[in-house]
């Protein structure tokens, strides 16, 4: 594809496209140790169909998300990373691609003309916020300049990029381990294909549910829509295999499980049809139809070795996991409704819908809260995204953002577009990367296991002791702002080096480079404190309502059974039925009280960052920056808590389960779902 006379941006805009529109292809390759069980099954199962889909599209949307960040910023630096992941051939014979100069007193040897400072930390006359705003502005030149280039980046570059990450273009070795590890980690975060494997034991270990032969001394096989035909051939196959398998009972067992699931779902004798499209399994599905059809010619022929029957054995007792890993994905993806409130038409319709909703209760009732959790998990992300970004350009559009980057600035007036581009971005770094990181640390803690059984993620409202959740809340705090610091770095180094002429850079010295990345550090770090203080309080005010909204579900099944209850869950209960809009104003006080604190302070470590080699005194356009800095985060703060608390409160509530006109209690996973 030629790049001749393309512009720099639309380039990059169009390579930002190309990701997108092929990262569905590629987060949908299978990337994980499938084991045993999945190997039989998965050329059918991609990882779209081994979740539902609120699940997959969160894991999409990181892997892409993180595609495109990888992919800017590899843009930005191409000159000093490419060559390093052996991407050279990328390369143009022109474009910026230098490392931002350092600032000097000093004429740079290439060029005639006195140098600018162009990193923002060099000696100014003035305050150090003016000294800011130019270090922003274009460096002025004596030399004609390029201005076709809006970004910098040659378009061969982002154009070469776009095409090897997404495949169609000779890969680069490093990026394709890091687009493993990327697509492995939004797998996991989604469960796949942990879930299934887990939620398909779940149903083995119930399978005795579906058992409908008892040595002929009862025939109830009306209950599972099993034909007088096959119930024989059950008969048959018990005294055929009874003088060779030890393990007898387990494999009338499976046999049981095969017939039932083939006439339910395979020839659809059972119609409880939900809203999922059935059609995505069509492949699984003949598969275990032909492999059903094998095992019984293999049972039905004459003179059987004992090792045969093992064989057979062994295959029914694969054929029969395999039956309940598609029952889940059924369940999962919505194509069955075992909880459907619609009368049956017939009494054997009747009987076998409430065999099913016994035989898949077991996974509704340890299904509840991990659904409850990820609900709250992605009510938390919604909201709290949505609210940085629309407070961000009502802030940037409305006088009091208008008069704080004016005196940013230092100007009568601004263009509102430009200031909401800018605020955006900038609230996008900090405050919406802190808590898509967060968030994300819990949600991938909550659905990891320890070796104790225990969940590696630790209630940070009610929690056991202070060692234990403690080191879990700096660890959270730790890399939301490290990642947050990072990016908003690589932001102002890329931006001042696309303000740097060609004439007037010159390469820095390592040293010089280091200095230059820890004085930004030391300017950056307090606005992404202030981001990770607030995505912290929000994972804090998730864990009170989760363990409000839990307490309170057990508590109310234990009391349907009779059974007792401990007084901290009586009480979690009590105060999750007495929540109200006092409670919410409550935790709009804790966000308001931290960000009057911690803001100012965070602001005036900026000021220190900004003067500490040429000191001055804190002036009055210092003082007027810290008013509108902390009058911005107090709002957000009070917004985010206020909102999030009476959304978790009003929707993320547990609802105790209905009684059906058959006596068999509805889920309230289902019901929310």
């Amino acid at each position: 594809m030629s790049t001749d006379g393309m512009h720099d941006i639309v380039a990059l805009i169009f390579g930002v496209g190309i990701i997108i529109a092929f990262s569905h292809e590629r987060f949908n390759r299978i990337s994980y140790e499938t084991g045993k069980r999945l190997d039989r099954l998965v050329s059918f199962l991609t990882p779209d169909k081994l979740r539902a889909r609120r699940q997959v599209t969160y894991a999409y949307f990181i892997y892409t998300l993180s595609l495109i960040i990888l992919y800017l910023i590899l843009c930005a630096y191409a000159e000093v990373l490419l060559p390093l992941i052996g991407g050279q051939n990328l390369l143009p014979e022109i474009g910026a691609s230098t490392l931002p100069t350092e600032a000097s007193t000093s004429t740079s040897p290439a060029s005639d003309t006195p140098a600018e400072p162009t990193t923002g930390f060099a000696p100014m006359g003035t305050s150090a916020v003016e000294f800011w705003i130019e270090s922003l502005k274009p460096a002025v030149s004596s030399d004609p300049v390029d201005t076709s280039s809006g970004i910098n980046i040659a378009p061969e570059v982002s154009m070469g990029l776009a095409l090897v990450m997404v495949g169609l273009a000779p890969s680069i070795k490093a990026l394709v381990r890091v687009d493993e590890w990327l697509r492995m980690f939004a797998h996991r975060v989604a469960g796949i294909p942990t879930w299934v494997i887990d939620t398909s034991d779940a149903l083995r270990s119930n399978a005795k549910v579906l058992r409908f032969f008892t040595d002929g001394e009862e025939d109830n096989s009306s209950e599972y829509l099993i034909s007088e035909p096959e119930r024989k051939r059950v008969m048959d196959l018990h005294n055929k295999a009874k003088p060779f398998l030890g393990n007898l009972d387990d494999f009338i067992l499976n046999i049981e499980v095969i017939l039932v699931a083939s006439a339910w779902f395979l020839d659809e004798k059972l119609r409880i049809t939900g809203a999922g499209d059935k059609n995505r399994f069509e492949e699984i599905e003949n598969e275990l139809r032909r492999r059903k059809n094998e095992l019984f010619s293999a049972a039905n022929s004459p003179d059987i070795s004992h090792e045969g029957w093992d064989a057979v054995a062994t295959a029914a007792d694969e054929l029969a996991s395999d039956f309940c890993v598609l029952i889940a994905l059924y369940d999962e993806q919505d194509v069955i409704q075992p909880y459907d409130q619609r009368p049956a038409p017939t009494e054997s319709q009747r009987r076998a819908r409430a065999r099913l909703r016994q035989f898949v209760d077991v996974l509704y009732k340890n299904k509840t809260e991990p659904l409850m959790q990820r609900r709250g998990n992605n009510l938390a992300l919604f909201w709290t995204l949505t609210i940085v970004l629309i407070w961000t350009v009502a802030w940037a559009a409305l006088w009091p953002g208008r008069a704080e980057f004016n005196l940013t600035w230092g100007l009568l007036s601004s263009d509102t577009y430009w200031r909401i581009r800018l605020y955006s971005i900038n609230a996008f770094n900090t405050y919406c990367i802190a808590t898509i990181v967060a968030i994300t640390i819990r949600w991938v803690r909550m659905t990891s296991v320890a070796e104790d059984g225990q969940r590696k993620w630790e209630n940070m409202r009610y929690p056991n002791h202070w060692t234990r959740w403690l080191p879990q809340a700096l660890s959270l705090f730790l890399i939301s702002f490290l990642v947050s610091t990072a990016l908003n770095i690589a932001v102002q180094i890329w931006l001042t080096e696309t303000r740097t002429t060609e004439a007037e850079a010159w390469r820095m010295t390592f040293e010089e480079f280091m200095t230059s990345i820890r004085w930004r550090f030391e300017y950056m770090g307090p606005i992404s404190f202030r981001a990770a203080c607030l995505a912290v309080l929000v994972i804090v005010l998730l864990d009170a309502r989760q363990r409000l909204w839990t307490d309170a579900g057990r508590y109310e099944q234990r009391q349907r059974k009779g059974l007792p209850s401990s007084d901290q869950l009586k009480s979690n209960a009590k105060t999750w039925r007495e929540l109200s809009f006092l409670n919410s104003l409550a935790w709009v006080a804790i966000g308001v009280i931290m960000m009057l604190i911690i803001t100012p302070v965070m602001r005036y470590l900026s000021f220190l960052a900004a003067s500490q080699d040429y000191p001055r005194p804190f002036d009055h356009i210092d003082a007027g920056l810290m008013i509108w800095a902390t009058l911005y985060t107090v709002v957000l703060a009070a917004l985010v808590m206020f909102c999030l608390s009476e959304v978790l409160t009003r929707r993320a509530f547990y609802r105790a389960p209905k009684e059906t006109a058959d006596g068999i209690s509805s889920d309230v996973a289902r019901a929310e779902k």
